[in-house]
């Protein structure tokens, strides 16, 4: 499965505008363009547009989702995320995904959103880098940190929806 998907590869019976707004609302698909005033990589800060030779890049974490949601039927956030970390030879796996766990216990309360500062706190009690957590879930596209938020709330983190 690819890591990024043209305009026209989305073909989906002339409803494809509305099939991309929900594959971004759900961060499935997340717009390539940035905003040329913050060039920010964050989510949040991405601009979705519906026309020809515009990209967008499915997260790794996705990627393992549908292929997990292809082979058996079911939508399984944490066997994908387990079998991503395998992959990736991390060592931690028990202790990221129990982390994983608490933060989207948390984030779930407060519309998909948690403070970089409770993400360290949950990664310190189960033994893992706090650092390291944050840039490995949000490389594999399961957090990413919300720009507009910064400045008036510090460092808050986004938590993908389609990990519940």
């Amino acid at each position: 499965m690819k890591g990024m998907i043209s305009y026209e590869e989305i073909n989906f019976e002339g409803k494809t505008e509305e099939l991309l707004l929900l594959a971004y609302r759900q961060r499935m698909l997340i717009p390539f363009r940035t905003s040329q005033v913050s060039k920010s990589l964050a989510w949040d800060n991405r601009i979705l547009i519906f026309q020809p030779q515009e990209s967008y890049e499915m997260p790794l974490i996705i990627r393992y989702l549908v292929k997990n949601a292809e082979k058996t039927g079911r939508w399984s956030p944490f066997k994908a995320l387990k079998e991503c970390l395998t992959d990736l030879g991390e060592k931690k796996i028990k202790q990221i995904l129990k982390v994983t766990r608490k933060i989207l216990r948390k984030a779930k309360k407060e519309n998909y959103k948690i403070e970089a500062e409770q993400i360290g706190k949950f990664a310190v009690e189960a033994g893992v880098n706090p650092s390291e957590l944050i840039g490995k879930l949000e490389s594999l596209g399961v957090i990413s940190p919300c720009s507009r938020k910064f400045l008036t709330e510090g460092i808050v983190y986004e938590v993908n929806p389609s990990m519940y």
